[in-house]
This record gives structure tokens, sequence and C-alpha cells, in this order.
């Protein structure tokens, strides 16, 4: 299903029987730090496999990143709520590889030096609907999609066969590669005071889907503790974990990937 259409009803979904919240709209700004653990494999054609790359130990990407992330919500009622989470990072490394390695159409031969980039953005746009009107204690079944680009880049010297070209030694040899994958998710959002201003939330969402020759599967789970001192603006600590396997058989992309990381997030809430 087309992505926008997705948004779309969402809207209309959450326009339904609309009456205006109390501070409506909210900005979260904060900073995540991250433990990742990523793989990729890029085919030469729907049947043949490519190698699976362990994009740390292999490429030497950063296993520990931090990036800030931006979040907007908007709470129609009491029941409806929508939110997007923006988080933008890239990593970047130098390796000499240890083994041959088939990536597209080309082979790098054990030896080659690659300078690996890999850029990510990732849209998280979701919808809640809200069980009661408790302000306090909420549970909140939510929907949405978790939309993914990523984009990777390989600059080698080295021994390399391209396209099935024959061996031969290649200095400053440029390849990229692209993803844009839209996973759908579901779940449920929990949040209790616990102690005076301070609230526990927790939520968790998966999905399964085969959707436009891409396969996927993703979970995460959230938990966090947060300070609310008035209805104007709140501050807490969250622990994120983000899980998916993401195959893909287009004309843009062909292969797969993975992604593991856990994050320690630290951010601030306004309410408007």
């Amino acid at each position: 299903m087309n992505m926008k259409l997705i948004v779309v009803l969402m809207l209309i979904l959450a326009t339904v029987n609309a009456k205006a919240a109390e501070r409506p709209f909210s900005v979260s700004i904060g900073t995540s730090t991250n433990a990742y653990n990523s793989f990729l494999r890029v085919d030469p054609d729907s049947i043949s496999p490519g190698t699976d790359i362990d994009l740390e130990d292999e490429l030497s990407l950063d296993s520990n990143l931090q990036y800030a992330f931006l979040k907007l919500d908007y709470k129609f009622n009491d029941y409806h709520k929508l939110s997007m989470t923006y988080s933008p990072y890239s990593r970047s490394s130098s390796a000499v590889i240890e083994r041959d390695i088939q990536f597209g159409n080309d082979t790098y031969l054990a030896g080659a030096s690659i300078e690996a980039e890999s850029k990510n953005t990732i849209y998280d746009i979701e919808y809640g609907y809200q069980l009661s009107d408790d302000d306090e204690e909420q549970f909140e079944l939510i929907a949405g999609i978790y939309y993914l680009r990523s984009e990777y880049t390989l600059i080698s010297e080295g021994v390399i066969d391209v396209a099935g070209t024959g061996e031969r030694f290649i200095d400053n040899y440029f390849r990229k590669e692209s993803a844009n994958v839209p996973v759908p998710l579901i779940g449920f959002r929990y949040q209790t005071p616990f102690y005076d201003d301070w609230y526990f939330t927790g939520s968790l969402r998966y999905f399964t889907s085969n959707l436009n020759d891409v396969d996927s599967e993703v979970r995460t789970a959230f938990t966090s503790i947060e300070y609310m001192p008035s209805k104007a603006w709140s501050a807490g600590l969250s622990l994120y974990y983000f899980e998916t396997d993401v195959r893909q058989d287009t004309n843009k992309f062909n292969g797969k990937f993975s992604w593991r990381y856990t994050g320690l997030n630290a951010f601030v809430r306004f309410n408007f």
C-alpha cells in the first residue's frame, strides 16, 4: 500500500468526532546513544545471492553511534493522536577486507581497501487511539509506518571483478546502493504515574509483511521515565530496542539488510 495513502487514512481516522484537546501540540528534541549490529547483502540478481556483510566487523563501521532526533505530536482530542519522529544519522569507516565479497554484480577480492559510508533516515509515523480520557493513566493502541531510507557507498582500491569483466586492480572504484522501505507497525503504549510528577511509559510494536516485493519483519520495545512538573514541558530518559529484517527484490534495490540496536535517549518535550 502506498505510504501517502496510509497517512491520509490515519488523518481521516484521527479527525472522526474530533474535539480539540488542551495543549494539542508537542515538540520533543533529544539525543540518542546506540549500540548497533547490522548486516547488508546486495544481490547481483533475484536468483543469485550476494555476500552477507557484517558492517561493523568487516567494514569497521562504528558499532556505537550518537545522533539527535525530533518528535512532533498532535492530539486531536482526548482519544486520537498523530506523531512523527525524525532521526537522521550516518556512519563512515575504512577497512581492508579479509575475504572475497560479492556486492551486487561486483566482486571485491580479499585485501582490497574499502572506504564505506552508511546514511540512514528514519520517519516513524504513528497513529494512537487512547482507550480512555484519563490524563494520568493511559492505555493506547497504536498503528503506523516505520519508513526507512538507507544509502550505502563503497569507495575501493584493490583487485575487483566489475560485473564479470575479469579481475583487475582498480583505484578509487565507486559503488552506491540505496533502499526505501515502508514498514507497517502495530502495538500498544501504557503510561502511568508512579511518584508525584514522575511517569512511567512502556510500549511494544511488531509487524511482518510482504508488500510490493518487500518482505519485512520489525520489532520495537520502548520504556521511559519522564518528569512532568507542568503541562507546558517535561523531560526524561528512555531505553529503546529496534530489530528489523528486510528482503527487497525491486529494480531499485535487490538484496537484504538487518539492523539490531539498543539506544539510550535523553529528551525534553514542550507542549503548546
